[in-house]
């Protein structure tokens, strides 16, 4: 169906994104910041078309109408230090993980390549997950447990020197030898 498609083809999608990102900072490295301003544009678009295609959006000169009376009932002090929470919410959401996570992202895939970088964001739900238990007191599981250990493990030999892991390997197989070899007693 649609839906499975669309999120099978997601991942694609973004891993050519960020390849695509990777070969534009090669050739520009000092337009980062144009770049991400592309991207938002592009972005935003995209995601405006599509809430077209799905019923389309309010009338213009009521959204207009409805942020005039927004705008004009926050001239008052008192009104505006109780909207002051949802106004920097607002901001917050809107600048930090949109615009500076692009940003962040294409200075990033600069410096490492698309595989690493892309590697490195399976770790997004890990932090969500650590996040959300440390700050929302959800529950922790086991599979969320190793699951996010795979996730690092995966960062972890991918960024790793051939040499390191390795040594590495080497040292988990000896410790692993020695545990399971027989003690004499």
């Amino acid at each position: 169906s649609t839906p499975e498609l669309i999120a099978l083809l997601q991942p694609f999608f973004f891993g050519f994104y960020l390849f695509r990102t990777e070969i534009h900072m090669q050739k520009y490295p000092e337009q980062a910041m144009t770049l991400t301003a592309l991207q938002v544009i592009v972005t935003t678009a995209l995601c405006g078309a599509w809430g077209l295609s799905l019923g389309g959006v309010p009338e213009l000169g009521d959204v207009l109408a409805q942020a005039s009376d927004s705008l004009a009932s926050l001239t008052d002090a008192a009104e505006l230090q109780s909207k002051l929470p949802a106004l920097l919410g607002l901001l917050w959401m809107g600048l930090l993980p949109s615009g500076l996570s692009l940003a962040l992202e294409t200075v990033i895939v600069h410096k490492l390549s698309s595989s690493v970088t892309a590697l490195t964001f399976t770790l997004e739900p890990v932090f969500a997950a650590v996040f959300g238990s440390l700050m929302l007191h959800e529950e922790f599981g086991a599979s969320t447990a190793v699951g996010g250990a795979l996730a690092i493990a995966a960062v972890l030999i991918r960024c790793a020197e051939p040499e390191q892991l390795k040594v590495a390997w080497k040292d988990t197989a000896d410790t692993i030898k020695a545990r399971l070899k027989p003690k004499n007693t």
